[in-house]
């Protein structure tokens, strides 16, 4: 007896789902149509880009670039994919992130001086100060993101995996986790440099 699949029964296609997933309304923002597809595509891409960015970056890095990655490939699908291979896609915004990376890594060079070899970088006699105002204002910072955001983030700060937060706030896709810490980082990011200047 043969078994014939019919379209209906068949796993959609990483086009169907990217369709599906760059869908927003007239505020910009997802439907949960689109959220659910955007997870299925996540949990099917994760690993195999999880490899590529530990290939090239070790262990250290990868948590941090895999999420930047995932935030880019939700902002940029509506207007960046067009169909094709969603896996290389994905690849190539991951790879553009992890050159940008290792930019910002490069060392700081030491000034050689009269005097002898000086580190630039070395305290400034107000640092104590600095710190303490900048640990103040990211403690107000924390305290303006939604309450299910700062869980992400203490527990992302407290080196828990996506999967135990996942597990400990009864979600059931990652990509949920993922999206909620970006979007934390973000708004931290900005919420700082408001604050610090």
């Amino acid at each position: 007896m043969t078994v014939t699949i019919t379209r209906a029964q068949a796993a959609p296609t990483d086009d169907e789902l990217a369709a599906l997933a760059r869908r927003r309304d007239a505020n910009g923002r997802a439907p949960i149509e689109a959220q659910t597809a955007f997870a299925q595509l996540h949990e099917r891409h994760v690993r195999a880009l999880a490899a590529f960015l530990a290939a090239k970056s070790g262990r250290d890095h990868v948590d941090d670039l895999l999420q930047e990655t995932w935030i880019r490939v939700w902002e940029h699908l509506p207007d960046g994919f067009r169909g094709g291979n969603f896996r290389a896609w994905v690849i190539e915004i991951a790879r553009h992130l992890f050159i940008d990376h290792v930019r910002k890594r490069r060392p700081e060079p030491i000034g050689d001086r009269e005097f002898g070899i000086i580190d630039h970088r070395s305290g400034a006699p107000d640092g104590p100060l600095l710190e303490r105002e900048r640990a103040e204002a990211l403690a107000k910072c924390l305290k303006s993101l939604a309450p299910e955001a700062a869980l992400v983030v203490r527990s992302r700060l407290r080196d828990e995996s996506y999967e135990e937060i996942c597990r400990k706030f009864g979600w059931k896709s990652t990509a949920r986790a993922h999206k909620l810490f970006h979007m934390a980082k973000k708004q931290l990011q900005s919420c700082l440099e408001r604050a610090l200047k």
